[in-house]
């Protein structure tokens, strides 16, 4: 996974802050804006200590 590459997801979860909470490839990936069980296309924004975070695709 890089920044920049976008994925379609399934939001199977909420953070504590808001967030949606999809996996790829085991990964966790924090989308602002996305809500829970929405299939959505996003872009990963950033990488860190295993995670990663993405905005929507419109």
């Amino acid at each position: 996974m890089e920044i920049g590459e976008e994925f379609e997801v399934d939001i199977f979860d909420v953070a504590p802050n808001g967030e949606g909470v999809a996996k790829i490839k085991n990964f966790p990936v924090f989308i602002k804006g996305a809500k829970l069980h929405e299939h959505v296309k996003v872009r990963i924004t950033a990488l860190v200590a295993g995670a990663a975070d993405a905005e929507l695709v419109q």
